[in-house]
């Protein structure tokens, strides 16, 4: 799966790759803008490099959940402050 946004004026791509577990999935992440993949430490972490938010705020508040819907776990000051 992938998700697209730009922060700063340039378009990232975070994009995963689900292998046979969570130790062996893959991540990348691309600056679009100029099509160079970032080197960042952790990449399960983009949400805290991009947005300073946990892993946990992170996957709650971009990815949908399986049955279709968007987790509403996160508080909505946590949403607010990621609207701005």
């Amino acid at each position: 799966g992938a998700v697209e946004f730009e922060e700063g004026g340039m378009e990232y791509r975070i994009q995963k790759e689900f292998l046979k577990s969570d130790a062996s999935d893959k991540t990348s992440i691309y600056c679009k803008t100029t099509g160079e993949e970032l080197d960042i430490k952790n990449k399960n972490e983009a949400g805290e490099y991009f947005f300073k938010m946990t892993l946990d705020e992170f996957e709650k508040s971009v990815f949908i959940g399986s049955f279709g819907g968007f987790s509403s776990d996160i508080s909505n000051v946590r949403f607010q402050q990621l609207l701005q």
